[in-house]
């Protein structure tokens, strides 16, 4: 003889089958008051009241655990204008929720996950990585294959999404023009949520650049490297900087072979940063960054929020 195993949410399918009938409607309004499809002793004026303790906004994400039939939740949502996520295990229930949803005018607003809240999740925890170059994606994708990988240029790309926080780290420094610059922070201003942050992590800027060397290398599996970084300011005059790279590579054989690679980065000031920062929309301030490997006092990021 066998038998099935039964699944936690079955106990409540025949509650939820039958959740959104008239007589369920009915009881609900003589035992609340009002009938928000609630399904617990809570009532809408008590909800109202935690809506202004949690001081929720258009801009907060509300998520819910063993959210039921999703009656306060959808009724959060309309009250405010927020979006918000509910976890439920009942099939049942959560087709409740999407007819609520429907009926509020608020789908747009409300992701529902089918899930046992004794497992793991089902939300993605990983980031969104933009590159211009495919072989440097081909790279990352490797390193990170949990997350996602876009091909783009920082000063054009569009996801038609915005995230918690955006960071451009030190490729920043290709932008070498003013103009340049300021179309890579549109692009992060496009992608961060209201009330969300931004991080930006130059290199350098004009008021702490001082020419500089610097140099290392490995040896391993019978080759070696090694490199010499040089970096230096041609023209003090305009807002770029050199960074000269020289590589010495040794084979297996014993033979040696050169390398030198150019890069053009962009130089600016303290005071342009936070003026074309403040020109896209960001409020930003300077924050000094402090590195066992750096030098002390000779970097600091740009640290950006969005009303």
């Amino acid at each position: 003889m066998s038998t099935s195993k039964e699944s936690p949410a079955d106990g409540y399918e025949s509650f939820y089958r039958d959740f959104d009938s008239p007589l369920m409607r009915q009881i609900r309004r003589e035992a609340y008051g009002e009938d928000i499809g609630q399904h617990s002793w809570v009532d809408a004026d008590e909800l109202r009241g935690d809506i202004q303790r949690l001081v929720l906004s258009p801009s907060s994400r509300f998520l819910d655990l063993g959210c039921g039939p999703c009656g306060p939740l959808t009724f959060m949502l309309s009250a405010v204008g927020c979006r918000g996520t509910g976890v439920e295990l009942s099939p049942s229930a959560l087709q409740v929720g999407r007819a609520s949803a429907a009926s509020l005018g608020i789908d747009a607003l409300l992701s529902i996950r089918e899930a046992d809240l004794n497992e793991s999740l089902p939300f993605d925890p990983h980031s969104t990585l933009v590159d211009l170059s495919p072989g440097m994606l081909e790279v990352s994708r490797a390193l990170n294959p949990e997350c996602e990988h876009v091909q783009g240029d920082m000063r054009t790309v569009r996801l038609g999404r915005e995230f918690d926080c955006v960071f451009i780290h030190d490729a920043i420094v290709y932008m070498t023009t003013e103009a340049d610059l300021r179309r890579a922070l549109e692009t992060a201003f496009a992608h961060c949520r209201p009330g969300g942050a931004a991080i930006f992590a130059p290199d350098h800027v004009r008021e702490t650049f001082s020419a500089s060397t610097d140099h290392g290398g490995h040896d391993g599996g019978g080759r070696g490297l090694r490199y010499l970084e040089w970096t230096w300011d041609p023209d003090p005059g305009d807002t770029t900087y050199t960074v000269d790279y020289a590589y010495l590579l040794r084979s297996s054989d014993g033979s040696v072979h050169v390398e030198h690679d150019r890069h053009i980065e962009g130089l600016f000031s303290r005071a342009d940063w936070l003026r074309l920062l403040a020109l896209v929309g960001f409020d930003a301030r300077v924050v000094p960054f402090d590195h066992s490997e750096l030098e002390p006092g000779k970097h600091e990021v740009f640290v950006a929020t969005k009303a």
